[in-house]
């Protein structure tokens, strides 16, 4: 439209300005009033202030000429030259310094005559042949302005040549014969004037209706960068550095100016074409467009509205470490502003990143681009995506991550400044490595992103839901809980405020770190997961079969901070593990109501662990074992557990243990057991035990040693508690006539009343149990109850007879039925 704009009131003006000069020798003294009326009425134009400086027998000087529309734009001529007196076959030269058009309104919108002003410009061989006009510069505001306008007109043909900004320019017609003309339009080129790829030739034909244009010629697109850049085509900061097309040209411009004036341009690649954008700092992109399909351009007049359409074309992308990414480009569709749409697919094998290489990279996606003033904007359409196949970094690796666009999302590029908005991201990504045991799975979910870059400062903010993350460590998947909430970058703090879902108490993550300083925080509080609602084996996949936490909870709270310097770094962390009522299984173990409250303590002097009281319900070892209690205080420096008041009850008797040090790092460890109303009629109740009645009380002392290869007891011992009690052997009728050993014990076993029980007890690594007993006691059966001392060697496999006790029930239901009551 601005182009348009000038060359319509340009070739007003430079006509009045001939027309002037032609009239002013008849004229001379009466110039002023005769030129008023029949001179400009033909243009609705009025001369309403003149300053004749000179007037000579040759010439005439014109200090300053001004004109009025009869719609209101004025025309100003200053130090306009006219010859005046020469001869008529003498080449005439008219200039002036400055002519300036100031129009009345900037929406001007009546018709424009764009097939009449051809004509007359094609009229003018008629009437001012042999006539030159100079202007050295011609105003159109806002308008860019025209310098060095020259325009010499002969009797066939007509050459003008004028410069916009700095861009140069010359336009030579040429009459054929009739009303068909030749013309070339031309830019310099540094391969001469002559040079075809500089130039656009074509042949004008004046019709009953009205003008028709065609040109055929072939372009090096780096010479006409600078033109399309003036006439909007191609946005400033973008450059054509090297590439050739053929260009196909055909306009329509009809002399009903109710029918708009159309253009068709067709441009096909007859080599790569080489394009760079620059922003204001200096980085550059390069595109290659190795192939493609034709471009198609189509314009309308007045308003210079012109589009521009290409199905398919071959690209590739660098901008700094960004080297050769390949990328196709669809559906190109461009109009005035100028603003292009465009599907975008990248599918790049190998990749090489600047954050990493790639196996493959792939990515679609519509893209809309305008060009306002000093930048870019972008908007990607929905349902854009992005995938990265085994991604790898100098610190981590992905085995594949994946981003889909739910909504639009917007960048905005202005400078060093950027801004970039999207409503919803959905990301996955399949094992991210943070080293070589750990990898994580995980959904991400972000909402109204938001970020930017103003002066160098990057700031940004999103909403963010993740379900659940899932480590992977060593072949195994743990679930991690989920979170929702908020993270934002704000004058270099990254700033998280998070609540977890979907857990049995849902407590808040909360933190933030100084990317300029190094120095964060962390806050996880009142959290807590339920394994009665999901139990462990539902969390880690494969746990395995041998081990499970169906029931209880796990409470966690954790603040955190740290500093990171070139100095070296900091963190400190103090966190709070609260273990209430778990009940579970190990091998063919199992436990119920395990509770604990630990207090870790982490700085740079190391880890503390603080003391700690726990407590288990039940142990079934195939055996019972209830109300387990200790306190313990772990030295993780030393590798030391002191353990203290270790109580349990089993067999209705009391087990306790004297304080004691375990250390891991040590050969062995001891440790001394004490038992107390031991009841022998539950401890014997078992099957192996069967053929046996016994009722009484003891006491145990078990020194318990511990090596790396197994446990083992020595000199432990075995006592009856007072007032003792009765055995009875059931496993036959007594023989009195048989006076062997064996025979006697059976005898005196079949109803022996004991007052005292004492034993030797040894136990092997291999579980070999020894009891060395001493009872003493009668029976009143025999010899009136004569007292009878038996001595008596009982040995036992301590791991089998646990394994016969175990098979004989499953943990399972053992955990069910504890868990019911």
């Amino acid at each position: 439209m601005a182009t348009m704009k000038s060359v319509r009131y340009l070739a007003i003006a430079l006509t009045i300005i001939a027309a002037l000069g032609i009239t002013s020798w008849v004229l001379r003294n009466s110039l002023v009033q005769r030129i008023s009326n029949p001179i400009l009425a033909d243009y609705d134009i009025e001369l309403v202030d003149i300053s004749l400086d000179a007037l000579a027998t040759s010439s005439a000087s014109i200090g300053y000429l001004k004109l009025v529309h009869a719609k209101g734009t004025t025309i100003i001529v200053e130090d306009l030259m006219l010859p005046i007196g020469t001869a008529d076959d003498a080449i005439k030269t008219y200039s002036a310094r400055s002519v300036t058009v100031v129009t009345s309104t900037r929406n001007d919108d009546a018709p424009f005559e764009l097939a009449r002003l051809i004509e007359q410009f094609l009229s003018l061989s008629d009437s001012l042949t042999g006539n030159t006009i100079k202007v050295a510069e011609f105003n159109l505001p806002p308008y860019p302005g025209i310098h060095d306008l020259r325009w010499a007109v002969f009797d066939d043909k007509q050459y003008s040549s004028w410069a916009i900004e700095s861009v140069e320019m010359s336009l030579a017609v040429s009459r054929l014969g009739g009303d068909t003309y030749d013309f070339r339009f031309s830019l310099p080129s540094q391969s001469g004037p002559d040079d075809v790829v500089s130039s656009i030739s074509g042949k004008l034909q004046q019709g009953e209706h009205g003008i028709a244009i065609n040109a055929h010629s072939m372009l090096e697109l780096s010479n006409w960068q600078t033109l399309a850049k003036l006439v909007g085509i191609l946005p400033a900061a973008v450059d054509l550095h090297s590439g050739t097309a053929e260009l196909q040209f055909e306009a329509e411009v009809p002399f009903d100016v109710l029918q708009s004036p159309v253009a068709l341009a067709t441009l096909d690649s007859t080599s790569p074409w080489k394009i760079g954008y620059a922003d204001e700092t200096s980085d550059v992109t390069e595109v290659l467009v190795n192939s493609g399909s034709t471009i198609n351009i189509r314009s309308t007049f007045p308003k210079v509205d012109w589009s521009l359409q290409r199905t398919g074309m071959s690209v590739l992308v660098t901008n700094r470490a960004w080297s050769n990414v390949p990328l196709t480009v669809n559906n190109l569709a461009c109009q005035s502003g100028p603003s292009c749409s465009m599907g975008v697919d990248i599918a790049w094998l190998d990749a090489e990143m600047p954050i990493g290489s790639a196996a493959k990279v792939t990515s679609s996606s519509v893209v809309d681009i305008t060009f306002p003033v000093d930048g870019i904007h972008i908007d990607v359409q929905p349902n854009a995506s992005l995938e990265l196949s085994a991604l790898e970094t100098p610190d981590n690796s992905i085995n594949r991550l994946a981003v889909h666009l739910i909504t639009a999302a917007s960048m905005h590029y202005e400078g060093a400044d950027w801004q970039f908005s999207a409503d919803s991201i959905d990301t996955d990504f399949d094992s991210f490595s943070l080293d070589a045991d750990i990898a994580i799975n995980s959904s991400i979910y972000l909402e109204k992103i938001r970020a930017g870059s103003s002066h160098g400062i990057v700031e940004g903010s999103a909403g963010v839901f993740t379900p659940s993350i899932r480590l992977a460590p060593k072949k195994r998947s743990v679930a991690v809980p989920g979170i929702k909430g908020q993270i934002s970058l704000q004058n270099s703090n990254i700033v998280f405020d998070f609540e977890t879902v979907d857990l049995h108490r849902n407590g808040s993550v909360s933190g933030k770190h100084n990317l300029d300083s190094g120095i964060g925080n962390l806050a996880v509080l009142d959290t807590a997961i339920s394994f009665s609602d999901s139990p462990l084996s539902n969390r880690v996949t494969p746990l395995g079969s041998n081990l499970d936490i169906n029931a209880g909870n796990l409470a966690v709270d954790l603040r955190a901070n740290w500093a990171q310097a070139k100095s070296g770094s900091r963190f400190e962390a103090q966190s709070s593990l609260q273990l209430d009522g778990l009940a579970g299984f190990y091998a063919d173990i199992a436990y119920i109501g395990f509770s604990t409250n630990v207090d870790l303590d982490y700085s740079a002097t190391g880890v503390s662990v603080g003391e700690t009281a726990i407590s288990v319900d039940l142990v079934d070892i195939g055996i019972p074992i209830e109300n387990i209690s200790a306190d313990i205080e772990v030295d993780l420096d030393e590798l030391t557990v002191v353990v203290d008041n270790l109580r349990m009850t089993a067999f209705d008797g009391v087990i306790s243990a004297a304080p004691f040090i375990f250390g891991t790092g040590r050969d062995s460890n001891t440790v001394i057991m004490t038992a107390r109303g031991i009841e022998l009629s539950e401890m014997l109740s078992i099957e192996d035990f069967a053929a046996v009645d016994v009722t009484g009380r003891i006491a145990v002392i078990l020194p318990i040693t511990v090596t790396d290869d197994g446990i083992s007891i020595e000199s432990g011992t075995l006592s009856g508690e007072s007032p003792g009690g009765v055995i009875r052997y059931l496993g036959g009728d007594p023989d009195s006539t048989d006076m062997s050993g064996l025979g006697l014990a059976t005898t005196a076993l079949s109803n022996f009343e004991y007052e005292s029980l004492e034993a030797d007890v040894s136990y092997s690594k291999a579980g070999d149990l020894k009891l060395q007993m001493q009872i003493k006691g009668r029976n009143p059966e025999l010899d009136e109850g004569r007292p009878i001392v038996l001595n008596l060697g009982v040995e036992n496999n301590v791991p089998q007879m646990l394994k016969s006790l175990q098979a004989a029930r499953a943990v399972e239901e053992v955990l069910e039925k504890q868990l019911a009551e």
